[in-house]
C-alpha cells in the first residue's frame, strides 16, 4: 500500500507539480513569443532622475492608451502594450511641477513592436514649471527658519507648523487649482531620510547621559583657564574641542 502510495505522488509531481514549476521558472513560456517594450529614461534638466512621472504610450488620433507606467527611481520606465496593429505611437510624461510633453515614436515603433524588438526611447527630459506652489512652498520654508532662528517658538513647534500648512494647502488647494499641489503625506515620507533621523536620535540619548558626568563643564572650565581670559584664544580652543568632540 505504501508502494502505491509512492507511485501515486510521483505521478502526481510529474504532471502537475513540475509543470507549473516551469511556468514558475520561465522554462516553459514559449521562447518564439513576440517581445513588444517600450523603454526609456527620465531626466531634468539638471540631469536627475525624474521619479513617480506617468509615462502613457498612445496611439494617433485616437489617443487611445496602450500600456502604463511610472518612473522608477532611476527615471527608468517599461511599456509592454498587450495588443498592436500598425498604427502612429507616441508617448506622453505626465508629473507634477513639471510640463507635460509628448515624444513622438511615429509609424515604425509598432511595426519594431509587432515585429518582436524592442523600441528604446531616446533620454527624455522633463522642464519644471513654476507655479503658486513653488512660491508658497518657498515661504513656508523661509517662515520656519525665521521662527527657528528667533526662538518665538518651539523648533519642533515651527517644524510641525510648516508641514501643517504645506500639506493642507496640497490637500485643500488641488481640487480648486492644481498649481497649489505639493505633495501628499507619503510623498512626504519618502523624503525622510530615516539614516539621519534615528544617528541623531541616538547622539541625543548618549549626550543626556554623559551630560550627567559633569564633562562640559570641566571642559568648558578648562577652555577658559587655558585661555587665560584672551577671547580670541577662547574661540580657537572651543573650535578646537568642538570639531575633535564631533567626531565622535
Amino acid at each position: 500500500m505504501s508502494l502505491l502510495s509512492l507511485a501515486g505522488l510521483l505521478l502526481l509531481a510529474h504532471f502537475v507539480v513540475l509543470p507549473a514549476w516551469g511556468q514558475e521558472s520561465g522554462t516553459g513560456s514559449n521562447p518564439s513569443d513576440p517581445i513588444q517594450l517600450v523603454t526609456g529614461t527620465v531626466f531634468d534638466k539638471q540631469n536627475v532622475p525624474v521619479e513617480g512621472a506617468v509615462v502613457l504610450l498612445k496611439n494617433r488620433p485616437d489617443d487611445t492608451v496602450l500600456a502604463e507606467d511610472i518612473t522608477q527611481p532611476d527615471g527608468r520606465y517599461a511599456l509592454t502594450p498587450s495588443e498592436l496593429v500598425p498604427q502612429d505611437l507616441f508617448i506622453s510624461i505626465k508629473r507634477a511641477h513639471f510640463q507635460e510633453q509628448e515624444v513622438d515614436l511615429g509609424f515604425s515603433a509598432s511595426q519594431t513592436l509587432i515585429a518582436g524588438q524592442i523600441v528604446s526611447v531616446p533620454e527624455i527630459t522633463l522642464i519644471r514649471k513654476i507655479t503658486p506652489a513653488f512660491w508658497i512652498a518657498g515661504i513656508v520654508f523661509a517662515g520656519v527658519l525665521v521662527l527657528i532662528a528667533t526662538g518665538v517658538i518651539h523648533n519642533t513647534l515651527a517644524a510641525l507648523l510648516g508641514t501643517a500648512i504645506v500639506l493642507g494647502v496640497s490637500y485643500l488647494g488641488e481640487p480648486i487649482n492644481e498649481g497649489l499641489f505639493i505633495f501628499y503625506f507619503p510623498r512626504a515620507l519618502h523624503y525622510v531620510d530615516w539614516n539621519v533621523i534615528f544617528l541623531i536620535m541616538g547622539m541625543m540619548m548618549v549626550i543626556a547621559v554623559v551630560e550627567r558626568t559633569g564633562i562640559f563643564q570641566w571642559m568648558a572650565y578648562m577652555a577658559y583657564r587655558l585661555s587665560g581670559g584672551r577671547t580670541w584664544l577662547l574661540v580657537v580652543i572651543l573650535m578646537l574641542i568642538t570639531g575633535i568632540a564631533s567626531h565622535f
